[in-house]
């Protein structure tokens, strides 16, 4: 699955557990053979085993998703090891199928969004971007940030806007409660850390400084409470900041009072 793009190599731990995991399932598989029951055990204690794995190994890159599939796996593991039981009883057996059901459209939804997850740079090439000096944290207005935006323009800049037209080249996100292509609900600031962690990580393995531009905070204001947006912006900036990238926020003072304006630069800077 992470083998998809070039740039998303298959974490290290995948190599690690693959001896593992073919020996577990050897060794379920001639216990079958011998006792079918006692099979639907060791195949369920494999299933949570591979899904603790995939928690290890996919969320650093898919953030939530690729934790909820892993859990998911994993539950899918426990109800294969009860499954003997369960078939014993008529009560049971009708609650069985539909939470097998539950499960099983619980893992399709979870492949889906990770295969068809953005990706940032590839479309482009990385070898044809020219680099860019831009670095650290800036907080600019609106009319600050007219002064830069050209340098910009041509880089595959993972943006979060709710009222600047985006470059053709960027990575662009809206801030809506719009049904539309590339929405962001202001109510899911997960999806702001999950996507920096993924572009951040493509970004360094293609040899770029990523560059990641929040517009928008008023608009998220008004849907969370301060303390939502302040963690958020400060998992964005660490990250951001450790793997020797470019955090731009543009912001308006006025709409904010001078408390949470003050923790916002405090936060940023």
């Amino acid at each position: 699955m992470l083998k998809e793009e070039a740039n998303v190599p298959i974490p290290r731990i995948g190599f690690i557990v693959q001896p593992l995991v073919i020996a577990l399932f050897g060794i379920a598989e001639s216990i079958i053979e011998r006792k079918p029951e006692d099979g639907y055990i060791f195949g369920g204690l494999l299933t949570v085993i591979i899904g603790a794995v995939t928690i290890e190994a996919l969320s650093p890159y898919y953030g939530r998703d690729g934790k909820l599939l892993g859990i998911t796996l994993m539950v899918s593991g426990v109800a294969s090891a009860v499954y003997p039981r369960v078939v014993l009883s008529p009560q049971l057996l009708t609650v069985g199928q539909i939470a097998a059901l539950a499960v099983g459209a619980s893992l399709f939804y979870f492949y889906y969004k990770i295969v068809f997850s953005p990706r940032f740079i590839k479309r482009y090439g990385a070898e044809s971007i020219e680099p860019l000096e831009l670095g650290g944290v800036r907080i600019l207005s609106p009319e600050e940030f007219k002064q830069i935006k050209t340098q910009l323009e041509d880089y595959p800049v993972l943006a979060f806007l709710r009222n600047l037209k985006p470059s053709e080249k960027w990575n662009s996100f809206s801030f809506t409660t719009m049904e539309t292509p590339n929405r962001i609900h202001p109510t899911d600031l997960y999806k702001i850390t999950d996507m920096v962690n993924r572009y951040i990580f493509e970004t360094k393995k293609s040899n770029l400084r990523g560059i990641v531009l929040i517009e928008g905070l008023e608009f998220l204001r008004l849907y969370n409470e301060f303390p939502s947006i302040a963690k958020m912006l400060s998992a964005v900036r660490d990250h951001v900041i450790s793997n020797n990238g470019a955090l731009v926020v543009v912001a308006d003072k006025s709409a904010w009072d001078e408390i949470e304006w003050n923790t916002l630069r405090r936060i940023l800077e």
